[in-house]
């Protein structure tokens, strides 16, 4: 790991911090996105005292929604991640898991195996924990083809209601899976508590980080500085997927891109795919 301080250091998961069954703290949300060469898979779930959501949608030469519903999600035992619903599932331990996406007609859209080789963890502004599970090795069942793919799941739940929030947030594979970046820039709750990072991780668990204060985002472009060398990881829109998210008191804007990725660390440069998030409202 670098020798840059940094608050979000992260650690082994331990028996305290894992993927547990769904509903932890006030606000619970998991994400994965896996990356078959020009295409991605994208699955959102959401819950907190005011509001659920679940959507799952794909990249293919386009945008493709999948399905995007606020119903509450089955869930399935009490050990692990394991949710179900008409026309999606999703399941994952600490070291594996599935997700599979149906159409209308219930036929199956996608169907997603995966093992989990590498798990990050940290505290949240809010309370909380969040696990970051980088370079997961999956296979894609997609139009009657199997697919290898390299995914990336972000699990955070909160202890207190998170109030306001806004942030930017870039993740992506370069190199096919050689290494894989993820960055955020946010801010969280009615005290605005500044939440940043820039992280760069390799498939034998190396990880690159910058400090607290030495990254920044703007709309295709986020900065770092790691080691004291400039990192610049850009980014370019292929296709836009966006969901209005709504309670009683719920008021969440969320927009998911895929991207064509570029990272300049250095002298080096290497190009892949990712997702570009941003999220701005409120969530109850």
């Amino acid at each position: 790991m670098s020798a840059s301080a940094s608050l979000t250091a992260p650690k082994n998961s331990g028996p305290e911090v894992r993927q547990f069954q769904f509903g932890r703290g006030a606000h619970d949300s998991t994400q994965y996105n896996f990356f078959a060469g020009d295409k991605v898979f994208s699955v959102r779930v959401m819950t907190s005292r005011d509001i659920d959501h679940y959507s799952a949608w794909l990249y293919d030469g386009g945008v493709r929604e999948v399905v995007l519903s606020d119903a509450p999600m089955e869930r399935k035992g009490s050990d692990h991640l394991d949710l179900e619903a008409e026309r999606f599932s999703i399941r994952s331990d600490d070291e594996k898991g599935g997700m599979r996406a149906t159409d209308r007609d219930s036929e199956p859209v996608f169907d997603i195996s995966f093992r989990t080789p590498i798990t990050f963890d940290w505290a949240t502004p809010a309370g909380g924990a969040v696990i970051h599970q980088p370079l997961i090795r999956a296979e894609i069942a997609y139009r009657g083809e199997t697919l290898s793919g390299i995914g990336y799941c972000k699990r955070a739940w909160f202890d207190h209601e998170t109030d306001y929030l806004a942030w930017r947030f870039i993740e992506g594979e370069l190199g096919g899976g050689r290494s894989m970046l993820w960055t955020a820039d946010g801010n969280f709750g009615g005290d605005y508590h500044k939440y940043d990072y820039f992280k760069i991780v390799h498939p034998d668990g190396h990880l690159l980080q910058s400090a607290d204060t030495d990254s920044r985002h703007r709309d295709n472009a986020a900065y770092a500085t790691i080691d004291g060398e400039p990192c610049e990881a850009t980014i370019e829109g292929l296709g836009t997927w966006s969901a209005l998210l709504r309670g009683e008191e719920t008021r969440l804007k969320l927009r998911q891109r895929f991207c064509l990725l570029t990272l300049r660390h250095g002298e080096r440069v290497e190009e892949g795919y990712a997702i570009n998030e941003t999220g701005t409202g409120a969530i109850r």
